[in-house]
C-alpha cells in the first residue's frame, strides 16, 4: 500500500503550530517540533525553518541552558573555511570536529532574532568547554575573535532578521560572563550589516550598552515598529535612546522602564525634568501607537491623549509616593475607544481615575489585570470602581487582580464572554455560598478559574459549583483546587467526569 504523504503546505501550517509564535516554550513545543526534523527529509526541512527563527528563545525561556554549547558549535560550522582555519590554529583542541562538519541548512539565513548578550554568554560556555589553554586573557581575546567572526555570519547571511536583544539581566545570575565595553561589537560596521539591518522591526534593550551601538542602529534602521527599554537609569546617556525613537517611521509598540534608586525614587521632580526630552520624541509618534508600557509612570499622561489607536495600556509603579495628577487629565479626556488590554500595576490606587479610563474605552476592553497594594480615595470609589468593570467591559475574557467577592458572581453574569479569571487577596473568608452563586451563572466558555488559597469553601459547595459547570462549561476548568481531604472524593469524581483539568492543582 502506498504511503500518503501531506503536501509541504500542510506541513508548514501543522508545524507552525508548534512555532514559537504560537505556543512558546509551554507544552514542551520546542520537543515536539525538534522530533519532526526526525520522521523523514521532507518534515526535516519544513520543520527546520521554523525551529531556527528564534533558537535563543526556545532554549533560554525552555531552561535548556546545557544545548547553547551545541547552539555555537553549529554557528561555527556554518562560518567560511577559511576563518575556520585561523580559529583551529594551535589554539583550540575539540573545535577540529565542528570546523570540519559542513551543515546541510543555512542556519542563519532561517533567523529572525539576534540576542547578543547571549550570543556572547554561549560562546564564552563554548570556549570554556573546549579552549586548549586555561589562561584566561586569551580565552577572552578568542572570545572577542570568535564573536565577531558569527556576527559577521549573520550580517551576511541572515537576512530575514527583524529582532535584535541586548539582555544583560542574565548577568545578575551569571557574573563571571559579564560583557565589558570592549566585548560589545558596533554591528554596523560588519559587512552586509546595512542589508541586513535595515529590515529590523523590534528591538530590546536591557541594562546599559555603550550609546554608538544605539547610533549605529539608530543610521540604518528607520522602520522599527517595536522599542523595549528596560533597566534604563536616569544617569545613563538618554541621547542615543532618544535618537533611535525619533529616527523612527512607523513605531506601534513602545516599553519604557526606569530603574529608580533610592534617593531618585523620593525626588519626582528629578526624574520628570530628566525625561522631558523623551516626552517631546514620543508625543511626535502617538498617532501609530498601538501599544504603550510605563514602569514607573515617569510621564504625565495627558501626553498620550492623542493615542487613539491604542490597543494594550500596561502601567506600573510601585513606589512608595504616587503623584495623582499624572493621571489627572488622561483619565478624564482620553479616547481609548480600540483598547482591548488594560493592566494596572500601582501600589497606591485611585479607583475613580482607573474607573474613568476604563469607561473611555467604549465597552471594548478584552483583557484587564489591576493589582494594587492600597486605594487613596473614598470606599464609595472603590464600589464604583467595581461596578465599573462589571457594567462597562461586556467584552472582557479575562480579569485578574483584587476584586469585592461579594461581585463576582455579578462579574460572570454580565461578562459571559469571560475564559479566564484570576483574583488576588490576603483576606481569610468563606466563600461557600459566593461558590454556588458562580456556578449558577458560570460563563460557557471560563477554562480557568483561580481563587486565592485563603477563601474557603464546604465540600457541598464545591460539589454544587462543579455540578454546574458540568452541565454549563464546554471545556474542562482549570481550578486550583487546594486537595484536602475533605474535597479529595470530588475532585476525583469531576476529574474522572473531565469537569476538571488533569493539570494546575497544588
Amino acid at each position: 500500500m502506498a504511503s500518503i504523504t501531506l503536501p509541504v503546505e500542510c506541513l508548514t501550517i501543522i508545524f507552525e503550530q508548534l512555532s514559537y509564535e504560537k505556543l512558546g516554550v509551554k507544552n514542551y513545543s520546542f520537543t515536539l517540533l525538534h522530533s519532526c526534523i526526525l520522521v523523514n527529509k521532507i518534515w526535516c526541512a519544513t520543520a527546520i525553518p521554523i525551529l531556527w527563527r528564534n533558537p535563543w528563545n526556545w532554549l533560554i525561556e525552555g531552561l535548556y541552558l546545557n544545548r547553547l554549547t551545541l547552539l555555537t558549535a553549529t554557528f561555527i560550522s556554518c562560518l567560511p573555511k577559511e576563518i575556520k582555519n585561523i580559529l583551529t590554529r594551535n589554539q583550540i583542541i575539540k573545535m577540529k570536529k565542528w570546523m570540519k562538519n559542513v551543515t546541510s541548512f543555512d542556519y542563519p539565513y532561517f533567523m529572525n532574532g539576534l540576542d547578543y548578550s547571549w550570543l556572547y554568554f554561549s560562546i564564552n560556555i563554548f570556549l570554556k568547554e573546549n579552549f586548549k589553554k586555561g589562561k584566561e586573557f586569551i580565552r577572552n581575546e578568542y572570545s572577542i575573535i570568535l564573536l565577531k567572526e558569527i556576527c559577521k555570519l549573520f550580517m551576511k547571511r541572515s537576512y530575514n532578521l527583524i529582532q535584535l536583544n541586548y539582555d544583560n539581566q542574565y548577568q545578575k545570575r551569571y557574573d563571571y560572563y559579564k560583557i565589558r565595553v570592549e566585548d560589545y561589537i558596533n554591528l554596523i560596521h560588519l559587512p552586509g550589516a546595512n542589508q541586513t539591518l535595515i529590515k529590523l522591526k523590534r528591538i530590546s534593550i536591557t541594562g546599559w550598552i555603550p550609546s554608538e551601538i544605539i547610533y549605529g542602529i539608530s543610521k540604518i534602521c528607520k522602520n522599527i515598529e517595536e522599542i523595549k527599554i528596560n533597566n534604563f537609569q536616569i544617569e545613563d546617556d538618554e541621547e542615543g535612546i532618544i535618537t533611535l525613537i525619533k529616527e523612527q517611521k512607523s513605531l506601534k509598540r513602545f516599553s519604557f522602564e526606569i530603574k529608580l534608586n533610592d534617593e531618585l525614587e523620593d525626588k519626582f521632580g528629578l526624574i520628570e525634568f530628566s525625561i522631558s526630552r523623551f516626552e517631546k520624541v514620543i508625543k511626535s509618534k502617538l498617532q501609530k501607537l498601538v501599544t504603550l508600557k510605563l514602569s514607573p509612570i515617569c510621564f504625565y499622561m495627558d501626553n498620550f491623549m492623542e493615542c487613539y489607536n491604542l490597543e494594550e495600556l500596561i502601567l506600573i509603579d510601585e513606589r512608595q509616593q504616587f503623584n495623582e495628577k499624572i493621571l489627572e487629565k488622561f483619565s478624564k479626556n482620553s479616547k481609548l475607544f480600540k483598547l482591548k488590554k488594560l493592566e494596572i500595576n500601582i501600589n497606591y490606587i485611585t479607583f475613580k481615575q482607573i474607573s474613568s479610563i476604563i469607561k473611555n474605552t467604549n465597552y471594548n476592553l478584552e483583557i484587564i489585570t489591576i493589582i494594587w497594594m492600597e486605594g487613596i480615595d473614598e470606599i464609595e470609589d472603590y464600589k464604583n470602581f467595581i461596578e465599573t468593570i462589571i457594567f462597562y467591559c461586556p467584552k472582557l475574557k479575562e480579569y485578574n487582580g483584587k476584586f469585592d467577592y461579594n461581585y463576582i458572581s455579578l462579574l460572570c453574569k454580565n461578562c459571559n464572554n469571560l475564559t479566564k479569571l484570576g483574583f488576588n487577596d490576603f483576606n481569610i473568608l468563606d466563600i461557600s455560598d459566593i461558590l454556588k452563586q458562580i456556578g449558577d451563572v458560570i460563563p460557557v466558555n471560563l477554562s480557568k478559574l483561580s481563587l486565592p488559597l485563603c477563601w474557603n469553601f464546604n465540600s457541598d459547595s464545591l460539589e454544587y459549583f462543579l455540578e454546574k459547570c458540568l452541565i454549563r462549561l464546554h471545556e474542562p476548568l482549570y481550578f486550583n483546587i487546594y486537595e484536602s481531604e475533605k474535597h479529595a472524593k470530588i475532585i476525583k469524581r469531576f476529574r474522572e467526569l473531565k469537569v476538571l483539568a488533569r493539570r494546575d492543582y497544588y
